[in-house]
């Protein structure tokens, strides 16, 4: 029994203090809550002074916004205002682009024509003067060139040429002469042109040309002791300048060892490139270009 009665009496005490720990407990967790709903009304509720801050950091950050649209605005209208100023200045590139190609490929049709018809006037033209050329050396058929003669040998042309038909064995009198005179030519000092009536006269005093090379000009005039150092004798055909010209350039490349020999018959100009080939006829520069 006594035993039972100190328990009670300790569970007694014991219940009562607990009863106070609890109640001081509840107490503290009472305040922390409403301390907790001061500090969640001051977050949640911010002042007035608060709003006003927040109000004009707002506002400056609209007011900025503001600024750089309208500065984007800016930049815009001045993008597009340059991009229609490219655009207009671009098209009108196109178009005188355009122009000048039409115009060029115009230009072009008529220059192509102009080149046809100018081709077409060059070949009249070397047409024209092959057959002037060929008409005026035709009036030069029955024409040679006696070279080689000193003017203090003779007193007369014709004697000239009677003396050296004498020498190569043909036989000419006066009457077979149409004409004869000193040619006046630069480089022809010594020259002596003569006409023959007939193109057969002619043509037999010029084949016996060859035979010159045997002659000096002492067989013909004897009582002239100074040429005896002369040069040779010479009798060539009376050629128009441009067959003078073509029988000098292919009597040059015969020096360089170009060609064989060259020579003309009846004023027609002719080439040998080697002993055993066959006699080409001259007609321009560019069949010499061509050997």
């Amino acid at each position: 029994m006594p035993d039972n009665s100190k328990k009670n009496k300790r569970g007694a005490r014991g219940s009562v203090e607990d009863d106070v720990n609890e109640a001081k407990r509840q107490v503290k967790t009472s305040e922390n809550m409403a301390d907790n709903d001061n500090q969640e009304k001051s977050e949640v509720e911010p002042t007035l002074s608060d709003l006003r801050g927040m109000l004009v950091v707002l506002q400056c950050s609209v007011n900025n916004i503001l600024s750089d649209n309208q500065k984007l605005h800016e930049e815009m209208s001045a993008l597009k205002l340059s991009v229609d100023t490219q655009g207009r200045e671009f098209q009108k590139m196109k178009e005188s682009v355009e122009r000048i190609t039409k115009e060029n490929e115009s230009l072009k049709n008529e220059l192509l024509r102009a080149k046809g018809k100018l081709n077409e006037q060059k070949e009249e033209m070397e047409s024209l003067w092959s057959s002037l050329d060929e008409i005026e050396q035709y009036t030069r058929k029955n024409s040679l060139e006696i070279s080689g003669v000193p003017e203090s040998c003779y007193t007369s042309t014709e004697e000239v040429v009677l003396n050296v038909a004498r020498a190569l064995n043909v036989v000419i009198t006066p009457n077979d002469i149409e004409i004869t005179h000193k040619l006046r030519r630069r480089g022809a000092t010594d020259t002596i042109i003569t006409k023959f009536v007939s193109h057969k006269t002619k043509s037999e005093l010029y084949k016996r040309r060859t035979k010159l090379k045997d002659i000096k000009l002492t067989d013909i005039y004897p009582s002239y002791a100074s040429a005896i150092n002369t040069s040779r004798l010479f009798i060539n055909e009376n050629l128009t300048n441009f067959r003078r010209h073509l029988l000098g350039r292919a009597n040059g490349m015969k020096r360089d060892g170009l060609l064989l020999s060259a020579w003309t018959i009846d004023g027609k100009v002719f080439v040998k490139t080697s002993p055993d080939g066959a006699p080409v006829r001259i007609f321009c520069d560019a069949d010499l270009d061509e050997l």
